[in-house]
C-alpha cells in the first residue's frame, strides 16, 4: 500500500525562508512561515505564525520570540500557497502599506503578508522570497483582508486553514 506524504519532520533551521510548517506551542497546532527579517538590529532568520491566531501571540499572524529557535523540531508542508479571496467585500486599493496582521497585500507581481512584530507593529513578508520588505509609497495595492492556506495533493489543492473575511472555495 502506499501513502501520500503532506511534508515531513525537520529543523527551522533546515528549511528555507517561505518554507511553511507545523508546529506546537503551549498545547496548540499552528501554522508557520520561516521569514528573513531584513529590518532587525541585524538581518536575522525569525519565525511567524501565521494561523490560528492565539491570544499569547496576538490573536493573528505574529512573530516568534527568540526561544524558537533553528534548532526547534517542526513538520515541513510541502507545496503550499496563500490563495487571497476573491470576495469584493474583502478588497481595499490603495498606495498606503499601513494594514492589520493577516492582511495579504497584493504588489505588481509580489504577495505580501501582515505580521505583527511583538512590539506591536506591523511587518510585510514578501511571502515568495520568505523576507521582510519594503515598498515604494507609489506603488499601487490591493489589500485583501482574507485568505486560505492550500497545499498540493496529487492532482488538486486542499484547503489547510483560512484566515480573516469571506474566502471563497
Amino acid at each position: 500500500m502506499r501513502s501520500l506524504s503532506l511534508g515531513h519532520p525537520t529543523t527551522v533551521g533546515a528549511l528555507a525562508a517561505g518554507a511553511c510548517f507545523a508546529f506546537d506551542w503551549h498545547g496548540q497546532s499552528f501554522i508557520g512561515i520561516k521569514v528573513i527579517d531584513d529590518f532587525a538590529a541585524h538581518p536575522i532568520a525569525a519565525c511567524a505564525a501565521i494561523w490560528p491566531g492565539h491570544s499569547d501571540l496576538g490573536d493573528g499572524p505574529t512573530f516568534l520570540d527568540g526561544s524558537f529557535g533553528p534548532s526547534t523540531a517542526v513538520y515541513e508542508l510541502a507545496d503550499t500557497m496563500i490563495v487571497p479571496s476573491t470576495e469584493l467585500a474583502s478588497w481595499r486599493v490603495g498606495t498606503d502599506l499601513a494594514g492589520n496582521p493577516g492582511e495579504v497585500v497584493l504588489a505588481r507581481d509580489r504577495v505580501l503578508m501582515g505580521i505583527a512584530r511583538l512590539n506591536g507593529k506591523v511587518a510585510f513578508v514578501d511571502l515568495a522570497a520568505g523576507k521582510t520588505t519594503l515598498l515604494p509609497e507609489t506603488t499601487p495595492l490591493l489589500h485583501v483582508n482574507g485568505w486560505r492556506l492550500v497545499q498540493k495533493v496529487l492532482d488538486g489543492y486542499e484547503t489547510l486553514c483560512r484566515y480573516g473575511g469571506p474566502v471563497e472555495e
